[in-house]
């Protein structure tokens, strides 16, 4: 029975995923290449600009990938993997889960799995870290707020669970609705604690020491003194 879940997950997995390429295809693949397109036409003006100036014309990166085989093959294989994963994933913690929420109906329960899922990997990180769309952001703060949104998913799936676990222990004394609401305000109290103690995308000490050197570096301007 776990193997057939587990496989049905991936397969509705990968369905998903290959409905999100088709939706990027048609409608997210225009808007970045005509982002690209911008930046490219910018970078050419600069360069004119400092061939004029006579400075010597930067060297170009190497594309690894081409724009073809980024928005085809790059990006559906991209979704289609992610939707397996998360598939995967549901299908695991619905194995974990069923069978140990009480009289919750087969229908329900993969509806609240997937309602958690959803709180816990998406919507409650994206409150504190929302995402930042392709190339905007500091480069060299990558690894920490990769970090920092990582950390967030680990806690709110841990919150989660432990409100869940909360919830059924105060089930018989208080019921099952005012159980329910108990251990949701819970659950809110301990993730807004959380957040308010993790650092702002903007507070990192990389983006704080190079606005400093900024601030050093731009010249004051001159008083003029009355007389």
């Amino acid at each position: 029975m776990v193997r057939a879940l587990v496989l049905r997950g991936a397969g509705v997995g990968a369905l998903a995923g290959l409905l999100a390429f088709v939706f990027a295809r048609i409608f997210a693949e225009p808007v970045i290449q005509a982002a690209i397109d911008y930046e490219a036409g910018r970078g050419e003006a600069e360069a004119a600009l400092a061939a004029a100036a006579g400075q010597p014309a930067a060297a170009e990166e190497p594309e690894l990938f081409s724009r073809a085989i980024q928005g085809n093959i790059g990006i559906g294989v991209g979704i289609v993997a992610f939707g397996i994963a998360i598939g995967l994933f549901f299908a695991v913690a619905y194995c974990m889960a069923y069978g140990r929420t009480g009289n919750v109906r087969v229908r329900q329960l993969s509806l609240l799995v997937g309602l958690f899922g959803f709180l816990g990997t998406f919507l409650i990180p994206f409150i504190k870290y929302p995402a930042n769309p392709p190339a905007i952001g500091n480069p060299d703060t990558i690894r920490d707020r990769g970090a920092l949104w990582v950390f967030m998913v680990v806690v709110s799936i841990v919150v989660l669970i432990l409100a869940v676990v909360l919830g059924q222990r105060l089930q018989a004394r208080l019921g099952t609705w005012n159980a329910t609401l108990v251990a949701g305000a819970a659950a809110i109290d301990v993730l807004g604690i959380v957040m308010a103690l993790l650092p702002a995308l903007g507070e990192l000490s990389t983006n704080v020491a190079q606005s400093g050197s900024r601030l050093t570096e731009t010249p004051q301007p001159a008083r003029s003194v009355a007389t």
